[in-house]
């Protein structure tokens, strides 16, 4: 969930399931650049295992490379650069709007490289490092937005997300596993319901 976030341990049981292939975290950042309507999605994520669940974004090895050497680098989509002309060296500052930094309000990042795709991949996002927001945000220490798990087996999926839900049912940060297609439209659902209640209190309003 944007808003439930989960404990960072987690991680270590899901890798260690019989069935699965691979499995990190991700979470949502939610910053603003320079203005509120220069909306982008700006994901955390850890580099190494972030690359090898999503083969179809490519990235330069030397791009990529210079992603792990800086704790402050960033990855931003072929598409999002053009849009603002950012270049790869440019040092792009995002308000904070949820974490927060230990100091002033502004996260600073270095573009070390640019991701392409074929038709269908998602150009316009940005993606930086989960030590880097770790190490310096203000409180939220361990805590990871949700979790991707690559299963050896598709057709175990709904035993598998079953087994992942069992394994932290009754805990202070319960879980629940749905498909990545699942993911998607549920959150565009309830994109859908926010946008329906917003008309609604307007109308209301109006008259």
């Amino acid at each position: 969930s944007l808003i439930m976030p989960l404990p960072v341990s987690y991680l270590n049981r899901l890798q260690t399931t019989p069935g699965v292939e691979l499995a990190t975290h991700q979470s949502w950042f939610g910053g603003v650049y320079q203005d509120p309507s220069n909306f982008f999605a700006q994901i955390v994520v850890e580099p190494e295992p972030f690359v090898k669940m999503y083969p179809e974004f490519r990235i330069p090895p030397e791009q990529y490379n210079a992603w792990l050497a800086d704790r402050q680098g960033a990855i931003v989509g072929v598409d999002l650069a053009r849009r603002f002309g950012w270049k790869i060296g440019d040092r792009i500052p995002i308000q904070a709007t949820i974490w927060q930094p230990k100091q002033g309000q502004v996260w600073e990042f270095n573009i070390v490289g640019m991701y392409d795709g074929e038709d269908g991949v998602d150009k316009t996002q940005f993606f930086f490092r989960y030590d880097y927001l770790n190490e310096n945000r203000a409180q939220g220490d361990g805590l990871v937005g949700w979790y991707v798990v690559k299963i050896k087996d598709a057709t175990q999926s709904q035993q598998m997300a079953a087994k992942f839900d069992a394994m932290f049912a009754n805990s202070s940060a319960e879980t629940k596993t749905t498909t990545e297609k699942g993911l998607v439209e549920g959150f565009a659902k309830q994109m859908g319901d926010i946008g329906a209640i917003m008309v609604a209190i307007l109308v209301g309003v109006l008259f």
